[in-house]
């Protein structure tokens, strides 16, 4: 029977893997008229997709001839787990932004007998059907049909085809006969997707009254009642109590039968055999039934968190969250997520609204994560406007932006990777700050590379420092190699390679590296990477005492990192809107590519859609809770006939529209 001695340093990897990037994971073919018609693409890679450096392609094969392209996406990004349906008809695009999904126009004519492909990066990832191969009028399998039918994913299936198939009902099932009037399910993620290696997985759930025992049917579990060994050792699933005083604490799952608590987040060890047959199973796709959570969901639904103490919640949602825009009552606006897949080694990666690993502080569905209590007792309460689309390339502009970021990355000849940031802000201090970001201890022990700052308080992933500030500003910086032995880390000797990324340094700042142990000075803004050897210089535990550890800085660090500021000519003054506004769409007519402006004065929801003259809705660019300031957004549209449009914003208490022309 399976036991975990001591799961928190745990080094044996059971290791699993997986080669599909985005996969069809819904397909509709409308039973009447033109339209629905479309597919909707799951990103099971691992990693938000870039579609502006890895472009897509969908090619289709007519009446079996050899595929060529239908449609080509370009620009805007997708989440890990995320989906984007590309289709035509209006009922689509409502019901796939309905659900939180991003909808792409395309006026798909692909049959039933139709085969399609999917390409990442130029990549075949998968097929629908059989390239080369004309069926008839459709390929059908136990009801299942290409021909008329709303057909998802079966449970289980998440790697792309790339051979074909010629019996969908190997990998999809019906969900509607009559898609015209039936679109249920587009827009929403089949489920999370458990790779790689075997570890630790924060988890939440997007029902309101779903139990333990459905979301993670799909996995081993044990020690607990309702589980696969109820009787063994080492229990592997938790949820996070406050406890008394609200400091926090892992507390076992006592029943997986009982229901699971909106905007909670869930603790799962992964085992890669899910059966216990001696075999590895992973990937699998967790999903669970029940209610879609709805409304605003507090964490923690009782009490609060402790001044200073860490909680830990969850996305309620099947739709990604925007940390940035969730209401924190005496929480910091740093969020940090436990990443499986994390270069270096599985560990914590962080976002404090501008810097950080965590994307753009986007939450996908199912995933668990962690923040803090910062000025008294907190806590944080998700709404749906917090809900995150990602269609489309935005940019927020303020007159005078007055952030700015930077991060230096390390590297060794085996493997080893860590990352260190430092974001610049009109909040930042050259102590601590509730956007300071702390480098937390893995949960479970590995040997690995590890940079950290130092902000005097505690060792850091993210050190938030003042955008503007007279003199200089010295940071510490260490860089460790540790080996894993029994329950201590080791520093090592390791040769080091270090590099960086100013891209978004601001213009009146300057960095510096120096190596207190040489002497030597490396002016970062000039060079672009340095060498050096790293020594050792003791050990410390690699468990910890509460349910959260933080790195220590262990002896005096390596280097420090000097950071000069120069004066600004122009201080930099946060332009607050009066009203809002929609400005002249720029060019118009156009092609490839418009730019539109608009004006938020205060935080509410704002939508840009477009429409065509007979009234349609085209697609929806644009969905977000946005707070005030001057945006612009590039609308660059992928297969859009020529002709006139109506581009419309809709604000919380005034609609604009305006015409334009697309000419290709």
């Amino acid at each position: 029977m399976k036991k975990i001695n001591n799961i928190i340093v745990l080094s044996i990897l059971l290791l699993s893997s997986i080669n599909a990037s985005i996969i069809v994971s819904q397909y509709i073919e409308t039973n009447s008229g033109s339209d629905p018609k479309g597919i909707e693409l799951w990103n099971v890679s691992g990693a938000t997709i870039d579609f502006s450096s890895t472009n897509l392609e969908v090619k289709k094969g007519t009446n079996g001839a050899a595929p060529s392209t239908d449609y080509s996406l370009t620009s805007g990004t997708l989440i890990n787990g995320g989906v984007i349906v590309v289709g035509v008809g209006s009922d689509l695009s409502t019901t796939t932004t309905n659900n939180g999904g991003t909808f792409y126009s395309e006026s798909f004519t692909f049959n039933g007998d139709d085969a399609l492909e999917i390409y990442l990066g130029g990549t075949l990832t998968d097929m629908f059907g059989v390239s080369n191969s004309d069926p008839g009028n459709s390929w059908d399998g136990s009801g299942v049909s290409t021909r008329n039918q709303n057909i998802q994913l079966i449970a289980g299936v998440v790697a792309g085809d790339t051979d074909g198939w010629t019996d969908p009902s190997t990998r999809f099932e019906t969900v509607s006969s009559t898609p015209v009037s039936d679109q249920t399910g587009f827009g929403k993620p089949p489920g999370v997707l458990i790779s790689g290696n075997a570890g630790f997985r924060m988890l939440s759930a997007p029902v309101s009254d779903g139990t333990y025992t459905d979301l993670l049917s799909e996995l081993w579990t044990q020690g607990m009642t309702g589980s696969d060994a109820a009787e063994a050792s080492g229990d592997n699933v938790w949820t996070w109590a406050v406890g008394s005083g609200g400091a926090g604490s892992w507390t076992v799952v006592s029943n997986l039968g009982n229901t699971m608590t909106a905007g909670e987040g869930i603790l799962a060890f992964v085992f890669a055999d899910n059966n216990n047959d001696g075999t590895d199973d992973l990937p699998v796709t967790l999903s669970v039934s029940g209610s879609e959570s709805s409304g605003d969901v507090r964490y923690p639904a009782i009490g609060s968190i402790e001044d200073t103490r860490y909680g830990f919640s969850g996305n309620p949602y099947y739709q990604t969250i925007d940390y940035d825009n969730v209401a924190r009552t005496n929480v910091s606006a740093t969020v940090y997520i436990h990443d499986d897949a994390k270069s270096g080694g599985a560990g914590y990666i962080s976002w404090n609204g501008s810097s950080g690993d965590v994307t753009n502080g986007l939450i996908a569905p199912f995933q668990g994560f962690v923040v803090t209590a910062s000025g008294g007792a907190g806590y944080i309460t998700i709404q749906t406007a917090d809900k995150s689309s990602t269609a489309g390339a935005f940019f927020r502009t303020l007159d005078g932006a007055s952030d700015g970021s930077s991060y230096l990355e390390f590297t060794t000849a085996e493997g080893g990777y860590s990352k260190s940031w430092v974001s610049f802000r009109q909040d930042g201090e050259v102590g601590q700050d509730d956007r300071d970001a702390n480098r937390l201890m893995p949960l479970m022990a590995s040997s690995r590379l590890v940079s950290l700052t130092h902000n005097g308080e505690n060792s850091l992933d993210i050190n938030n420092v003042p955008f503007d500030h007279e003199g200089t500003i010295s940071i510490p910086l260490d860089v460790m190699s540790l080996t894993l032995e029994e329950e201590n880390y080791v520093t090592g000797t390791s040769e080091v390679s270090m590099s960086w990324n100013l891209d978004d340094l601001p213009e009146h700042i300057d960095l510096t590296l120096v190596d207190n142990l040489t002497g030597e000075m490396v002016y970062l803004n000039n060079e672009m990477s340095h060498s050096f050897t790293i020594e050792p210089k003791g050990s410390f535990s690699a468990t910890y005492e509460e349910a959260v550890g933080i790195y220590p800085l262990l002896g005096d660090a390596r280097f420090s990192v000097q950071v000069s500021y120069g004066v600004l000519d122009n201080a930099p003054v946060k332009v607050i809107p009066k009203d809002y506004a929609l400005s002249p769409v720029y060019p118009n007519p156009f092609n490839p590519s418009a730019t539109v402006r608009f004006d938020v004065p205060e935080v509410s929801r704002v939508e840009l859609q477009v429409y065509d003259v007979t009234g349609k809705l085209v697609e929806t660019l644009l969905n977000e809770r946005m707070t005030a300031g001057q945006y612009q957004y590039t609308w660059q549209p992928q297969e859009l006939a020529t002709g006139t449009y109506f581009l419309r914003l809709i604000t919380a208490n005034q609609t604009f529209t305006q015409k334009v022309t697309y000419v290709k």
